[in-house]
């Protein structure tokens, strides 16, 4: 399960990935300006998108949600269970 993860996503998709594993109850992550090409694997798939309501000028970041499909992508690899 674990080299699927690995040769899908880089880096700083697993970790935002780990970060919404850690704590299930977490609405979105902020990514600063300029990094989100780096998370563009979980939004092609799906797992994440960018939730442009909300609307923060003053802020050098994006905030980014997990979606449903997300959710249940984390769930099935703490479950050690088939990631597709």
């Amino acid at each position: 399960m674990k080299t699927a993860l690995n040769s899908r996503y880089g880096d700083l998709e697993r970790r935002v990935l780990k970060f919404f594993a850690e704590d299930p109850n977490l609405e979105s992550v902020w990514i600063n300006k300029g990094f989100d090409i780096l998370l563009m694997y979980l939004v092609e798939d799906g797992l994440l998108i960018k939730d442009e309501g909300l609307k923060y000028y003053y802020a050098e970041g994006n905030p980014f949600q997990l979606t449903d499909k997300g959710r249940e992508f984390v769930k099935r690899w703490l479950n050690a269970e088939v990631l597709e």
